[in-house]
């Protein structure tokens, strides 16, 4: 029963089998330009109905008064059109073409199908639904009008596709591609043989993963710097997986650290030396990579009966390709005994040519162990 004069609502609305909808004398029903009806029972008009949108009808549709608007009035299949101003159906009357959209889920749950479509039969256009349809662990990509197709019905086509009998569309999945690193993280010290960098990919059972994982390296963790080869200098870095993804998986990509941690040089003072007051220890350095040679500015020097730092810092030698910042140092951890002389080399030597001739003075006394 209509009451006063209702606008239904947008959407797909049907009238079941057997269900009778009366619009009374003086009421109106309006259909709106985004709503289609769809009646499988039977609409008795002694009134108004005004459409704007779909009026499909599969029952019975009795017009005894006024029939009007600017929307499509389908017959679905054989349906009975009739009323004292029946004429008004009939003369507006065309074949209508019911489009449905199956999920193609494969046993699995699909939910969020769109309503079907009713269209005028060879004339009329199907429009591409905007609802999209979900289903576990898959990514909705498109519609075929084959089951086990994967071509996807392009955008402009549906604006231009015509029907002459009812169609399915059935959607198209791919699954949602999974990529794990075979580690946490990847890291080791300059020098050292780098670790191998792997991910696997698993993706549809069916239709398992088929193209090549690749790896980029960042120096960024939102991977927007790039490193244009794997990193061997010694820093924090982040290497990217990506999966490129087939006709069956999307598109996957994972980001894990890549870390080179410096390698530490040790740095010995020389055991039984003998030196001034004013003098630096002398000290010997762990190999370092390769060729690379270790450089310093700076020194060592005895403080409160201890070999310390002075200021002893790594620096480049392009050289030999030594990069200081590959590196850290620390002193050794070994006993060693350095006698210092009390006084000054100045005031031990009387100038360089009797340093040079070994013409001392003074005394040396052991004044600092390690």
């Amino acid at each position: 029963q209509v009451y006063g004069t209702p606008t239904l609502p947008e959407g797909v609305l049907t009238i079941p089998s057997g269900k009778t909808l009366n619009v009374e004398d003086g009421k109106t029903l309006t259909i709106g330009s985004g709503t289609t009806l769809i009646n499988e029972g039977t609409i008795t008009n002694n009134g108004t109905i005004s459409n704007d949108g779909v009026l499909a009808v599969k029952g019975t549709l009795t017009n005894n008064k006024t029939y009007d608007g600017n929307g499509a009035l389908n017959k679905l299949g054989s349906p009975t059109l009739d009323g004292s101003n029946g004429s008004a159906l009939t003369s507006a009357a065309m074949d209508g073409v019911v489009i449905t959209f199956e999920g193609n889920g494969n046993g699995s749950g699909v939910s969020n199908l769109p309503s079907i479509q009713v269209i005028t039969k060879s004339t009329g256009n199907p429009t591409k639904p905007t609802a999209t349809p979900l289903r576990a662990n898959y990514t909705f990509v498109g519609w075929s009008e084959s089951s086990s197709g994967r071509t996807i019905i392009a955008d402009e086509t549906w604006g231009t596709t015509t029907l002459s009998d009812n169609k399915t569309y059935h959607a198209v999945w791919k699954y949602n591609t999974k990529l794990v690193f075979t580690a946490g993280s990847y890291s080791y010290t300059y020098g050292n043989t780098a670790p191998t960098v792997e991910a696997t990919v698993t993706g549809d059972g069916s239709n398992p993963p088929t193209e090549i994982i690749t790896y980029a390296y960042y120096s960024d963790a939102g991977c927007t710097q790039s490193v244009s080869d794997t990193p061997a200098d010694a820093g924090t870095y982040y290497v990217k997986a990506t999966y490129p993804g087939d006709a069956y998986n999307v598109e996957a990509s994972i980001t894990t650290a890549y870390v080179i941690g410096q390698k530490e040089l040790t740095v010995t003072p020389v055991t039984d030396q003998s030196i001034y007051s004013d003098e630096h220890p002398a000290y010997t350095v762990s190999v370092a990579v390769g060729e690379e040679q270790p450089t310093f500015t700076g020194n060592l020097k005895v403080d409160n009966a201890k070999v310390v730092d002075d200021n002893l810092t790594l620096t480049d030698d392009e050289a030999s390709g030594f990069k200081a910042a590959n590196y850290t140092w620390a002193l050794s951890s070994s006993d060693v005994s350095i006698t210092q002389d009390n006084k000054t080399l100045a005031e031990a030597y009387e100038g360089e040519a009797n340093r040079i001739s070994g013409a001392v003075r003074g005394s040396f006394v052991t004044v600092a162990t390690w």
